[in-house]
This record gives C-alpha cells, sequence and structure tokens, in this order.
C-alpha cells in the first residue's frame, strides 16, 4: 500500500540494534507506546525496541533472536511517498522512491487517496 510522509521526520540513533537469527539478547521493558515491541540489549550492549515475534523467550529475560531485524529508520520529508512492505505494531517497513528502506511510525502516514492530500 502507498503512503506520503505528512511530516518530516530523522531518527538520531548512533548505535541501532541490529540483530540475526541466532543471536540472543536481554529483553526488559515493553513499550508503552507502541505495544507490542519490547527493549532489548545484546552482548555488545547495543539496545533498542524489537517486535517481540522476533524473539523466542529461553530463560529469565534471555531471548533467542528468530527473525533478523534492521532497525533502520527512514529519515521523511513531508510530502514523500512512501510504499508499505511490511506493519508491525504500528510502524511500517517502508520502502521510499530512492529504494531505501526503513521503519516509520504509522502515525507519520496518510494513505494516497485519502481526502486532504496531495498527490503527485
Amino acid at each position: 500500500m502507498q503512503y506520503i510522509a505528512n511530516s518530516d521526520y530523522e531518527d538520531r540513533d548512533t548505535e541501532p540494534l541490529i540483530l540475526k537469527v541466532g543471536d540472543e539478547v536481554d529483553v526488559g521493558e515493553a513499550d508503552r507506546t507502541w505495544p507490542g515491541w519490547v527493549w532489548a540489549k545484546n552482548a555488545t550492549g547495543c539496545d533498542g525496541y524489537v517486535p517481540v515475534e522476533f524473539l523466542q523467550k529461553l530463560a529469565g529475560t534471555r531471548h533467542k533472536v528468530i527473525e533478523d531485524f534492521d532497525p533502520c529508520v527512514l529519515t521523511l520529508r513531508r510530502g514523500d511517498v512512501l510504499e508499505s512492505l511490511r506493519q508491525i505494531h504500528g510502524w511500517h517497513w517502508c520502502k521510499n522512491s530512492h529504494g531505501e528502506q526503513g521503519w516509520v511510525a504509522g502515525y507519520l502516514l496518510r494513505p494516497v487517496g485519502e481526502p486532504g492530500v496531495a498527490q503527485g
């Protein structure tokens, strides 16, 4: 489905949590704003939110990664047209017109064709 960015947005995470299948992480609190995302930390100390379905519980707070996770968040400019390739708990994995892919929070998007949204 195609969307239009309704605002500018730029992420500033300098040490994102990149996960590969088989990695193990410690899981902390669930995100209150985005249910279905949990705080995770890897062995090198990188941390960030991860969709809970990407993880399998081991023991205690330890979890194994069962699906690769790329934490890239797309930089947006108002009016950018994006294609949503996957949606998870209020976030969309999108591709922009330059072929770049990353996460975009749903509140930053409006479906193409929605009243009040200019189409290019």
